[in-house]
C-alpha cells in the first residue's frame, strides 16, 4: 500500500509540472533610420557626435553616437506619436544643431505567448521635422508608404542631410 501511494504522488508530481515557457520570440521593434546625403539620395551619409533625446519622458536616450549611418530607437506604446530630438554634433558647442522630429503612427496589439505577453506594432507611419532657421534634417520620409513597423529586418525612415 505504500509502495502505490509513493507511486501515485510521483505520477501525480510528473503531471502536475508545467513546461517552462522562455521568451524567444521577437518583441516591439524599434524605428530604424537611415542617413542620406541630400546631394545623393542614394548614398548613405555619416552623422557625426549625435544625440537623441525624448522630448516625451525628458530623457537622453543615445548620447554621442561618434559616426553612423543608421539608428533605431524606440515608439511610445502608450500614445499615437513619439517626439525625438536629434542633435547633431552635440559635444562641438559652435557646430551643434538640433531638431525636433515627429513620428505618428497607429498602435496595434498583438499577443505573441503566454512567456512573452503583447508586443506592439506600429502601422501608417508618419515622420515629420519641426522646421526652424537652421534645420540639418533636410527632408525625412517613411521609406514605404504605408509604413508599417512589424520588425526589424529593414530600414522604416529616410534621413536626408
Amino acid at each position: 500500500m505504500k509502495k502505490m501511494t509513493l507511486i501515485l504522488m510521483l505520477i501525480s508530481c510528473l503531471y502536475g509540472c508545467e513546461k517552462d515557457e522562455i521568451c524567444i520570440d521577437p518583441i516591439t521593434p524599434n524605428l530604424i533610420m537611415r542617413f542620406y546625403d541630400i546631394t545623393d539620395a542614394t548614398l548613405l551619409k555619416n552623422i557625426t557626435n549625435l544625440q537623441i533625446k525624448n522630448i516625451d519622458i525628458d530623457s537622453i536616450y543615445i548620447n554621442n553616437v561618434t559616426s553612423a549611418d543608421s539608428i533605431s530607437f524606440p515608439l511610445n506604446i502608450n500614445q499615437d506619436i513619439t517626439k525625438y530630438v536629434l542633435t547633431l554634433n552635440s559635444t562641438d558647442e559652435t557646430l551643434i544643431n538640433a531638431d525636433t522630429i515627429s513620428i505618428s503612427y497607429t498602435r496595434v496589439p498583438i499577443f505573441v505567448s503566454r512567456s512573452c505577453g503583447f508586443k506592439t506594432i506600429f502601422n501608417n507611419i508618419s515622420v515629420s521635422v519641426t522646421s526652424d532657421s537652421n534645420n540639418w534634417i533636410k527632408s525625412i520620409e517613411a521609406i514605404n508608404t504605408p509604413q508599417n513597423i512589424e520588425n526589424e529586418s529593414q530600414a522604416h525612415v529616410k534621413v536626408l542631410h
